[in-house]
């Protein structure tokens, strides 16, 4: 569902102009930070990847 749709349904259903515009901040607040606290996460795993591949973390216990 694109913005236009979303706005029209919660205007709809009673919200005001601003109610609508608070709730695209917080949406778009939340969707910054999920990424942010993504970004760390996929940097490990790519880091774990190359230590895989390059032989340097095994199953193997020494």
């Amino acid at each position: 569902m694109d913005q236009q749709a979303n706005y029209e349904i919660l205007y709809e259903n009673g919200f005001t102009e601003s109610e609508i515009d608070h709730l695209n901040n917080l949406s778009l607040e939340y969707k910054r930070e999920e990424e942010s606290l993504r970004q760390p996460h996929l940097n490990r795993l790519e880091f774990v990847r190359w230590l895989v591949l390059t032989g340097k973390l095994t199953e193997n216990i020494a």
